[in-house]
């Protein structure tokens, strides 16, 4: 940090940066008996360098520490105090962390077993099978109106008339192929 004037008073993001590099963080007890020590550590170790990386840039960007700070007070005005079970108010890191492990540890419901069956195969109807005709299939193309515009696939109807004969045997054998009766 730069030397002060003495009448000058720092700016917020000075003053917190100068408290940041001589306070020391202290990681709390590891917990061994929880499942979430060790993601709990990871994270602790990941914020510290992350602080200490925006305290290493303070000076190209004050702006960005200004900002983390910032929106740390807005969170903790928004959520408010942490309050245990036993309605004490909880001041220290330590304490908020014991706690919220405490409430997310009560919640975390592991599985028994109970867990509900899917439905098999054998619940599921069975489809009755498709049979198409040449037949079938010439009636179809017989009753179409030739005097209509062409349809949504952009095929006139006046043009599947004159290929009735053809266009009849063809879906017929198609389809029983693809179900494996040809």
């Amino acid at each position: 940090m730069r030397a002060l004037h003495p009448r000058r008073i720092p700016q917020l993001w000075e003053r917190r940066a100068s408290k940041t590099q001589v306070k020391k963080v202290s990681c709390p007890e590891k917990v061994q008996t929880c499942w979430w020590a060790s993601s709990l550590t990871r994270v602790q170790e990941c914020r510290l360098d992350y602080v200490q990386g925006l305290v290493r840039r303070t000076k190209v960007s004050p702006k960005s520490y200004y900002d983390y700070f910032q929106s740390k007070v807005a969170v903790r005005a928004s959520v408010g105090c942490v309050k245990p079970e036993w309605g004490a108010d909880v001041t220290t890191n330590k304490e908020k962390t014991q706690t919220f492990l405490w409430f997310f540890g009560k919640l975390r419901i592991a599985d028994s077993g109970n867990t509900p069956q899917l439905p098999t195969n054998a619940d599921l109807p069975v489809m009755v099978d498709v049979i198409i005709t040449a037949k079938a299939v010439g009636k179809e193309l017989a009753r179409l109106d030739i005097h209509k515009a062409a349809g949504t696939d952009g095929v006139l109807l006046a043009l599947l008339r004159p290929l009735t004969d053809v266009l009849a045997g063809s879906p017929s054998a198609l389809i029983g192929w693809v179900l494996g009766k040809s």
